[in-house]
Formats: C-alpha cells, sequence, structure tokens
C-alpha cells in the first residue's frame, strides 16, 4: 500500500560544494620578512650604541690606561654603520618595488587589460614599461603564454581546493579533461579553473550515480540526467538548484515502475502513477516523499490528508462498505486505524475509540448501532473487554464489568422510572438474571461497585479520546 520512496542521496539536487582553502595559505612575503629581521637587528644595536655613548665611564686600576671608554670596552662603530646602510638599500628595493607594482597596476587598469591569457602579450609589455626585468616579467606571466595558463591554473586550483586533474585554465567545446573531488567522485567534460563549467558527466564514488549535463563554475545549471541503479531523473537546475518539472522513473520492488512528476516551482503540484494502479496528487518534499494530497490504490482504496513515511497518516480513508476519519498507523505491511471514526456500512454501526494493530479493539470505544443504541466498551487488552455500559434509546441503561462471573457480566439495570436491578448478563444468549437484594447481598454489593468502575472507566477514556481527536478534528468538519 505505499511506494518505495527515493531518498535524499538521489542526488538529483546535487549542489557540489567542497571544503576549500580559500585564502588560509598564502605563498610568505620574503621582502616583508627580511625587512622585518632588519629592524630587530638595528634595533638591538641602537640599543648597544646608546650604551657605550651613555657614559658609564670608569678607569682601570690595574694598569696605566687612561682616558674614557664605554662598559662594553670597545667602541667599534663600523659594523653598524654596515647594517644601517644596508638596512637603507633594503628599504629602496623595497619602495622601488612597490612603485613598479602601482605603475604596473595603473597601466592595466588604463588599457582596460585583465590578467588573462588572451592578454599575454600587452601584460608583458605593461610590466616591462613599469620597470621591471625580464626575470621578474617571467614570474608574473611566465615565459610564454601556455606558462601563464598554468600559473593562472595553479592559483585557481589552491583558492577553490576542490578538485585534482585540472591542466588547462579554460577547458571548453571538444576539449574534455578528467578532474577528481577530494571524496574519489569524477568528472569528465569541460573544466573552468579546474572546476566543471561547460557539458559533462559527474559520477558519484559512493552510490555511483551518474549525472550529465551542463554546469557552470562547479554547479549543474540548465537541463540534466541522473541515473542510479534502480531510477533515472531529468529536470532543469538554475546554479545547484533544482527548479520547474521534473521527472523520475523508478524500478522498484515486486517489477513495480514508478513515474513521479515534481513542481519545484509549486511543491504542492505533484504527481505520482505505478503500475499496479496506485495514483497519487497533491504535495511531495524535494526527496520524492508524499507530504499531503489524495491518493487512489489500485485495490479502491481512497485516502485523502495527511501522509507519513509515504503512508496514510491523519485524514479520510474510503472504500466500498466502509469510511475511517483519524490518525493511521502502520504494523508492518498492515495500515489500521490507531484512532479516530469507523462507519461501517454492511454493519450499519459507527464507531468512535481506539484500535491496535489489525484493527483490533482497544481501550475506549463508542458504538452507535443502527436502532440508536449506543454501546461503549473499556478493551483492557487487544479484543479483550474490561467494562460495558449500554444506553437504549428507550432511556434504559446497564453498566457492566466483563467476566465478573466465568463468561458472563455483572452489574446495574436501570429501567426508566424504575428501580436499579443487580444483574447478571449472559452475553451468549442475551439473557439477563436479577438478582434479589436481599438473597444476595454479596453480589448486590458487587454489583453496585462493578456499575461505578465501569462509569469512572468510560468517562477517562472518553476524555483520552476527544483529547486524541483535536488532532485530526480538521477532517470531522
Amino acid at each position: 500500500m505505499k511506494p518505495i520512496f527515493i531518498t535524499s542521496t538521489l542526488l538529483l539536487a546535487c549542489h557540489f560544494c567542497f571544503s576549500q582553502f580559500g585564502d588560509a595559505y598564502h605563498a610568505p612575503n620574503t621582502l616583508q620578512l627580511s625587512l622585518d629581521r632588519q629592524r630587530r637587528i638595528t634595533a638591538a644595536d641602537n640599543a648597544h650604541y646608546d650604551n657605550m655613548r651613555s657614559g658609564n665611564k670608569t678607569s682601570s686600576s690595574s694598569g696605566n690606561i687612561s682616558g674614557d671608554y664605554n662598559a662594553y670596552g670597545w667602541a667599534d662603530y663600523s659594523r653598524m654603520k654596515e647594517i644601517a646602510a644596508a638596512e637603507e638599500r633594503q628599504n629602496e628595493r623595497i619602495n622601488s618595488w612597490t612603485a613598479k607594482q602601482n605603475k604596473l597596476n595603473e597601466l592595466i587598469k588604463a588599457r582596460n587589460l585583465k590578467r588573462e591569457p588572451q592578454y599575454y602579450a600587452q601584460l608583458v609589455k605593461a610590466a616591462k614599461e613599469a620597470g621591471f626585468d625580464d626575470y621578474s616579467v617571467s614570474r608574473f606571466f611566465g615565459h610564454d603564454v601556455k606558462e601563464y595558463e598554468q600559473i593562472l591554473l595553479d592559483k585557481k586550483l589552491a583558492e577553490n581546493g576542490a578538485y585534482a586533474g585540472g591542466t588547462k585554465i579554460n577547458c571548453q567545446g571538444d576539449c574534455v579533461e578528467t578532474l577528481k573531488a577530494y571524496n574519489g567522485d569524477v568528472y569528465i567534460g569541460n573544466t573552468l579553473n579546474g572546476k566543471p563549467h561547460g557539458k559533462g558527466k559527474y559520477t558519484t564514488k559512493a552510490t555511483n550515480i551518474e549525472v550529465e549535463g551542463n554546469f557552470t563554475d562547479g554547479q549543474i545549471d540548465g537541463v540534466a540526467t541522473a541515473k542510479g541503479e534502480k531510477y533515472t531523473a531529468t529536470g532543469t537546475f538554475k546554479m545547484g538548484k533544482q527548479v520547474g518539472i521534473h521527472t523520475i522513473v523508478t524500478q522498484e520492488e515486486d517489477n513495480i515502475t514508478g513515474n513521479y512528476t515534481l513542481n519545484f516551482d509549486n511543491m504542492d503540484d505533484c504527481s505520482y502513477f505505478d503500475n499496479t494502479g496506485m495514483k497519487f496528487k497533491g504535495k511531495m518534499d524535494a526527496a520524492y516523499n508524499f507530504i499531503k494530497g489524495e491518493i487512489v490504490y489500485g485495490s479502491g482504496i481512497n485516502f485523502k490528508g495527511y501522509f507519513k513515511d509515504n503512508s496514510p497518516f491523519r485524514g479520510v480513508w474510503e472504500k466500498a462498505g466502509r469510511t475511517m476519519i483519524g490518525e493511521f498507523s502502520n504494523s508492518g505491511d498492515s495500515l489500521y486505524l490507531a484512532y479516530g471514526y469507523l462507519h461501517n456500512y454492511e454493519r450499519k454501526k459507527i464507531t468512535e475509540g481506539f484500535w491496535a494493530p489489525g484493527m483490533k479493539n482497544i481501550g475506549f470505544q463508542n458504538v452507535e448501532s443502527e436502532d440508536g443504541t449506543v454501546t461503549e466498551y473499556y478493551y483492557s487488552e487487544p479484543d479483550v473487554e474490561e467494562y460495558i455500559c449500554v444506553y437504549f434509546p428507550s432511556g434504559t441503561k446497564m453498566y457492566l464489568k466483563a467476566r465478573a462471573s466465568g463468561e458472563n457480566y455483572v452489574g446495574v439495570y436501570l429501567e426508566k422510572d424504575s428501580e436499579p436491578k443487580y444483574i447478571l448478563y449472559e452475553k451468549a444468549t442475551g439473557d439477563i438474571q436479577a438478582y434479589d437484594k436481599e438473597k444476595f447481598k454479596d453480589w448486590y454489593e458487587a454489583c453496585v461497585a462493578f456499575a461505578n468502575e465501569a462509569i469512572a472507566k468510560m468517562k477517562q477514556g472518553q476524555a483520552d479520546y476527544l483529547k486524541k481527536k483535536e488532532n485530526v478534528a480538521e477532517f470531522f468538519k
């Protein structure tokens, strides 16, 4: 009674995003590191130099040396002068390099150039005009356009970190590359900057699902077809997001072929049918599960309402001869009404209350017969009666405890405008035997106690049922 549904692992909604290094790693700025180191050395030497000139003077007590000298015993400033000169040269180199870079950026902007292979010759010319030598130019742009393409590709691969195997910055048309994702997935097709871009096929390693179509910047973009072991799906994507109408054909158990139509612009407008005669129309989710709508089974059963795990959950269930309203549950492959309303047209009675798997009676139930008699039951175990209260159209009432005397029921019988009778009810024959209050005093007291127990149990059972019924109130309107 329920279709096998496709799980979220269909990957039709594949959004090929992978963890990336991004800006977490950059090559070290050796010029800046060198400058910082030189500044630390200079600061230490300046402290030395200040100390030597500080006036901390002394004279020797063991020799004839006289005159002023510092506490360190030396005053050779030549090394400090060399360091100061080296620092100045270093600063000049840094300033010169920075000026050249600024000049190059200005030329690129003024000439509307881009750092792309097709502008290779103009970029090299601009770099030389900015004052860079041939070695520096080759570091920026390589020795030829092919080498520049590889420099750009390496940079892009380092930035996205998602795929390995790319060798071209732009591989379109008849150009085909094979990329491998970090999780073992494989892409074969057009690429841009080392990512799927253009026509191609993406195959997952874990589930062996193939997605073929158009990709943009690593994501499905346009019409695509996905093929798994037991399904084929076709639809349109917009940068990894499913849009418009998608159709899915599944091969399910027992040679069932299922056909899904999902409208990702309006998920309330979806449908399903299979070769058993099952048809669904209504709301589904992106994993192709039924959410809310109407379903007709090949057996003739019709259900309208909400679904859970692709089975009827809360709503109205109908088949020739019976109508059920309420909340449904599954026991194995068997669906049953957990609580609610059951109208049996053939038996001409209406029952409200609780049921156990297999539609066995459990807990509180209220049964209304065609003649207007209302009988309330309380079942302590599935199909095991514990108490019964009967209300006849004439106004007569009967409160009984089940099996109080063998197979017979014991309690109180109240006729309108008459004294209560304390009775033994034979269920098999329907005969009622009244006890004489004086002769059977013990039974009289038991009858009263059983009647009170039955009334209390029914009140509590009815309150429990009415509280549960609030969950499905919309279907009783």
